[in-house]
């Protein structure tokens, strides 16, 4: 924004350059022709009353200033729509930004809609290289490590593809010191929208401790039923803490004996 700022004033101040010097040049015309008009023509005169017509100077003064704001409309237009954030199909804002890159590298944060003329957005932080294959509890928590010393609790969803490599994480929300609300309807949304084909989900502990708390396992049973439902699995759950990380589907039977 401030190279735009600093772009527009030199524009500007070209622009008033020339506007003036056209300006003066066709003031020194008008003169000429009142002079011209009011003198008698001498082969002597050491400023003879020859050259074009003042009709002639105002014409090529408005046609010159018009072509000037023209070329400085499309110039400054040009510079901003290059430093906006590019949008894809339906408006989207699709902007490099600073985002946890979590596990996964140089990362860009994009919004878009689910569907072309969808309200449904998704945004998710994804990795500009192939995302890595989470193999396991500890991939998991390697990647989502970065979470562990935030000062408030987070929940996020990692989108998979078919061979459990990272699509994209979804900070589906935030929260307090002590809890965060999360609603299952926001989680599968960008998992669906995402074409994931299983999610990983995990949240911190600001606390330190990555013991899960009978919420967390009250929450993860309920998702765990509900990506059945819509053919999204829940992978597992981690607990990310500054003393360690805890995976659910080790440490609990939420998971059955598959």
């Amino acid at each position: 924004m401030q190279g735009l700022t600093k772009y527009s004033l030199v524009t500007g101040g070209i622009f008033g350059i020339a506007t003036a010097a056209l300006g003066v040049k066709w003031v020194r015309a008008r003169a000429r022709r009142i002079r011209c008009e009011a003198e008698p023509v001498s082969t002597f005169s050491l400023f003879p009353c020859v050259g074009p017509s003042l009709d002639d100077e105002i014409d090529k003064f408005m046609f010159t200033l018009a072509a000037l704001t023209s070329a400085t409309m499309l110039t400054t237009a040009a510079v901003t729509a290059a430093s906006s954030p590019r949008r894809s199909l339906g408006g989207a804002r699709m902007a490099k930004v600073d985002t946890p890159s979590y596990g996964l590298g140089r990362t860009t944060r994009s919004c878009r809609p689910a569907k072309v003329g969808h309200r449904v957005q998704l945004c998710l932080t994804k990795p500009d290289q192939p995302g890595p294959v989470v193999s396991g509890p500890a991939a998991a928590c390697a990647l989502l490590a970065s979470t562990a010393s935030a000062d408030r609790e987070s929940f996020q969803a990692v989108l998979l593809d078919i061979r459990n490599r990272v699509i994209g994480i979804d900070e589906v929300a935030k929260g307090t010191l002590t809890s965060v609300e999360v609603h299952p309807r926001e989680l599968f949304k960008s998992a669906i929208a995402g074409s994931a084909a299983g999610i990983i989900v995990s949240h911190n502990h600001p606390s330190g401790d990555p013991e899960p708390s009978p919420e967390d396992k009250e929450l993860t049973a309920r998702l765990i039923s509900i990506g059945k439902l819509v053919g999204v699995p829940v992978l597992d759950h981690v607990i990310v803490a500054t003393s360690g990380c805890t995976s659910l589907r080790e440490t609990t039977s939420l998971w059955g004996t598959s």
